[in-house]
């Protein structure tokens, strides 16, 4: 299946690219696809997004569509998902 994938503020910039169009296999989860995004992007977006315990950053919100689902990596995704990665904005 085909899920589009939407990058902002610095993962964003990090990664130099402001989304990707993945290809994952039927019945894949949010998990599934930060593995595969993980595995694309390495340490650039390891670094934003996870902890040093390996488990997704706190400040980084999910959502497919309009719905945002937090950090939950169990939900299953469709194809033709457009899931936006909201990485933590800070500044004065």
């Amino acid at each position: 299946m085909n899920v589009r994938v939407h990058y902002t503020a610095q993962l964003r910039t990090a990664l130099n690219r402001t989304g990707d169009e993945l290809e994952l296999p039927s019945a894949a989860t949010v998990g599934d696809l930060f593995d595969s995004i993980s595995q694309l992007h390495g340490e650039p977006f390891d670094n934003l997004a996870k902890c040093d315990n390996g488990q997704l950053h706190p400040s980084l919100l999910v959502c497919i569509g309009d719905q945002c689902i937090g950090q939950d990596f169990a939900v299953e995704l469709q194809t033709g998902d457009e899931v936006t990665l909201l990485s933590p904005v800070s500044g004065g």
